[in-house]
């Protein structure tokens, strides 16, 4: 054989090998033909095939090519798997479907749905399947029809297979991924490529895979990892207190983490995507932490009672409500809420960690409050956040409330991380307005959350409060907000707790719903907006968002509620010191052209607002506003709902004034009021002459080193006494340019017959008849029209004709002659002056010549 062929066939096999596997990956081995497969399946040592064609094919599971066998039907198949010695088989009409895997064509046998399936595979008994919605299912295999039950994801599956313990994808693009078969979402990891795949399967420890071009290969089933995984989420049933001290069974997600003796189950929850706000394992000092190991990876119940083991009750009883108040934080809490525009919010996401302590623990981790209390949030520099609860005293509201600390301060920035001194709510004594501010949105974080967990129980438990939880402040409180420390931590954030309480629990709202919609959206506004601890700005910031998005009946009463505590901003017109007293949000402190000590309105005040500047209104019009008589204050005005100020208004720039021309001092005076922009109309006030149209602001003068506003008057007339163009409505004031200097109104080269002229060329006849010299001045005249064929001229333009004879050619005659133009009969005097050409009649006559007639 020629060696040049045995390299090319070689190349050639190299090529198609690697065409599945990918240089990198040689795991993969092609081992024959596989034509039209759709799906595929293996059980007892053979492999079996559904084509396009609906038929079914089987082969044995060699590592070389062999014949397929056809052995019956396969009508529609898109999945097919193979368990306790029967095939299994999804078609396109989202029917499940089972028939004996031997080598002659049987009926199939019809057990239940499969709905909308791309790939199945078999492993321990149990169905799996994965669907076209990306969601992995499991099921029994009987021969009847039972639920699926979802237990996960599967992306852009389109084959899949199981063996070594492990359910094996592959994928559109070209990966093939593994994952345990728990019933549960846990992460699917990439182990190889899988080109192509159009059917997919396992047997013993062997995948095989059918590709697009009729090629059948296998490789080895990874062996399962001795490593523990990244944690997956489940959910079980649990034991706590509820709020009655009662005990109850409920559910809630926890964390698992699978190795290679199976799973362990603990009270923590750190889901592998998203990573954010996760929760440590509960821990405490009175033992090991619960956990529940598992070689079966069988969910387990965290039932433990209170009688059995206090302290595993407790720990099962402040994870399920640090849970649940980290998901009612993560949906509505944690948001960009309405209304926000200030880009992105910025949070904190990292774990915090609930801990039940006894005496002595907690006393020592919650330094330095004292030990009569039961519980506290801290961040020390060693480790991040965590929640401490004293043994004996765990609660639904105490949990929720040391959850606020984190959810409402540690996420939103409030709180620092803590050293000594300097941790925002721990050790200097000067910092009572930022330990008052912590324990104030703390408390308001537990409100918004029990009133949205457990509305219901509170209502019916103490409708004596409506329903505030009994260690809260209750709503009978009224306690007056002022900005001093007081006695306790609490003392100056009272006052805002208690106004966010009632205003939440009140019967103000629609429904509870719409309640707690409000307050939560108003209460995650004002946190991202407010990045100091001013209990005011909390509060104030918190009514601005009502005000702007609540009904508006339900965002008065809010208002009356908070005002009734201290903590509603002033209304306008109120003694003002600072701009968060304010309900506009400004104090004015005499930017610009007033200090009136008031609240104004900030940039939207509406029509009838009191103001004390144009900026401050919605129509950038102050009307009213003026100097005092002082010379020192201002009298404010009323916001206007013009968007511009008429004549005679006070006025910093043009753009204020529907003249679009403010005074400021240009030319003659400086009186800062909107005047006419070389529009003004007879009567309107002025302070330049320019700004008339009739070019006189009558009346304007001088006083005292300031000019008093006149009024714009009439246009002078012709013959009118003058001294600038401008004040004639002619536009031409006569100083004698040319022939005169009448000082008076003349015509400016548009004077009609019978108009005062006091040169020719102020005529549109160009004659100004009559005008006349007398002594060492001029007689004005009058404007003539033009003249008619034959009349006496002198110029060309004192003719209709346009032209004056003035002797070219054949005559000198000094009259206006017809311009080439002229008619049978017209006077002429010179035939180029006739339409024909020809001047009848003319003749010489001594040194002249008589005119003719036009032929």
């Amino acid at each position: 054989m020629d060696r040049r062929i045995v390299i090319v066939i070689a190349v050639l096999s190299i090529g198609v090998f690697l065409s599945l596997c990918g240089s990198a990956h040689a795991q993969w081995q092609q081992i024959g033909r596989a034509s039209n497969v759709v799906a595929m399946a293996a059980v007892n040592g053979k492999l079996f095939a559904a084509t396009k064609n609906n038929q079914l094919w089987m082969r044995e599971s060699v590592p070389h090519n062999v014949r397929w066998q056809y052995i019956g039907h396969a009508n529609n198949i898109v999945g097919m798997a193979a368990v306790n010695g029967k095939l299994f088989a999804a078609t396109k009409d989202n029917r499940l479907w089972m028939r004996e895997p031997v080598p002659r064509n049987v009926a199939w046998q019809h057990i239940g749905h499969a709905n909308n399936v791309v790939a199945m595979a078999a492993l321990g008994s149990k169905l799996f399947a994965a669907t076209s919605d990306n969601r992995l299912w499991m099921r029994e295999p009987v021969p009847s029809d039972v639920s699926w039950q979802h237990i996960g994801h599967a992306n852009n599956t389109v084959g899949m297979a199981a063996a070594n313990g492990k359910l094996f994808a592959a994928t559109k693009d070209n990966k093939l991924w593994m994952r345990l078969p728990v019933p549960y979402d846990v992460p699917w990891k990439q182990i190889d490529q899988a080109n192509g795949v159009v059917g997919f399967t396992a047997l013993d420890n062997g995948l095989f895979a059918a590709d697009n071009r009729n090629r059948l290969w296998m490789r080895t089933a990874p062996v399962e990892s001795t490593q523990e995984t990244e944690p997956g989420v489940v959910t079980i049933d649990i034991l706590y207190k509820d709020a009655d001290g009662t005990s109850q069974l409920g559910q809630t997600q926890i964390s698992v983490r699978e190795g290679a003796h199976g799973c362990e189950y603990r009270l923590e929850y750190n889901p592998a995507n998203p990573t954010n706000w996760p929760i440590d394992e509960i821990a405490g000092d009175r033992g090991p932490a619960q956990r529940h190991p598992s070689t079966t990876c069988t969910v387990p119940d965290f039932t433990v009672a209170d009688a059995d083991n206090k302290a595993q009750f407790e720990e099962q009883t402040v994870y399920y409500w640090t849970k649940e108040a980290r998901e009612y934080a993560k949906n509505h809490l944690w948001i960009t809420p309405p209304g926000w525009t200030g880009g992105p919010i910025k949070h904190a996401n990292d774990r915090v960690g609930p801990n039940v302590l006894t005496q002595g623990a907690f006393s020592v981790a919650c330094v330095p409050i004292t030990s009569s209390q039961d519980g506290c949030m801290r961040a020390w520099p060693h480790e991040g956040p965590k929640i401490h609860i004293k043994a004996g005293e765990t609660t639904d509201h105490l949990v929720a409330h040391e959850f606020g600390h984190y959810a409402a301060g540690y996420v939103f920035g409030h709180m620092d991380i803590s050293f000594v001194p300097g941790f925002s709510i721990g050790f200097d004594p000067a910092k009572c307005d930022q330990r008052s501010f912590q324990e104030a949105i703390a408390e308001m974080f537990m409100s918004v959350f029990l009133h949205d967990a457990r509305y219901g129980y509170y209502v019916t438990q103490n409708p004596v409060v409506s329903g505030v939880p009994s260690s809260s402040f209750y709503l009978s409180r009224t306690d007056q907000w002022n900005n001093q420390c007081g006695a306790t931590d609490y003392w100056m954030g009272l006052p805002l707790a208690q106004a966010f309480h009632k205003t939440l629990w009140d019967s103000v709202w629609s429904s509870p719903a719409n309640a707690n919609k409000s307050m939560v959206n108003a209460f995650s506004y004002a946190l991202a907006k407010n990045t100091g601890h001013r209990i005011d700005d909390l509060a104030y910031t918190i009514l601005q968002w009502l005000g702007e998005h609540a009904d508006p009946e339900e965002s008065a009463q809010a208002h009356n509620i908070f005002a009734a505590h201290g903590m509603a901003p002033k209304a306008l017109g109120d003694t003002c010191f600072a701009n968060t007293e304010c309900k506009s949000g400004y104090c004015d402190a005499g930017d610009g052209t007033s200090k009136t000590n008031r609240c104004m309105p900030n940039n939207n005040g509406r029509p009838g607002d009191i103001c004390s500047h144009d900026d401050q209104c919605a129509s950038h019009n102050c009307a009213g506003l003026r100097p005092h008589s002082d010379g020192k204050n201002w009298i404010p005005g009323q916001c206007s709902n013009s968007s511009t100020k008429p004549l005679g208004m006070y006025c910093f720039s043009n753009s204020q004034c529907s003249s679009g021309y403010c005074d400021r001092g240009d030319g003659t005076s400086k009186t800062s009021l909107c005047m006419p922009n070389r529009n003004g109309r007879i009567g309107d006030i002025c302070s330049h002459d320019n700004q008339c149209t009739s070019g006189i602001c009558e009346g304007l003068r001088a006083s005292g080193g300031q000019w008093i506003p006149g009024r714009c008057g009439n246009k002078f007339a012709l013959g009118h006494n003058c001294s600038q163009n401008h004040q004639c409505a002619s536009g031409y004031c006569d100083a004698g340019n040319g022939t005169s200097r009448t000082d008076r109104c003349m015509p400016n080269r548009n004077g009609r017959s019978g108009d005062i002229c006091s040169h020719d060329n102020q005529c549109t006849s160009g004659n100004c008849e009559g005008l006349r010299a007398s002594g060492n001045r001029w007689i004005p005249g009058k404007c003539s029209s033009k003249f008619a064929l034959g009349h006496n001229c002198s110029q060309n333009h004192q003719c209709a004709s346009g032209y004056c004879d003035a002797g070219n050619g054949t005559s000198r005659t000094n009259r206006c002659m017809p311009n080439n133009n002229g008619r049978r009969g017209d006077i002429c005097s010179h035939h180029h002056q006739c339409l024909s050409r020809v001047c009848n009649g003319l003749r010489a006559s001594g040194n002249r010549w008589i005119p003719g007639e036009c032929l």
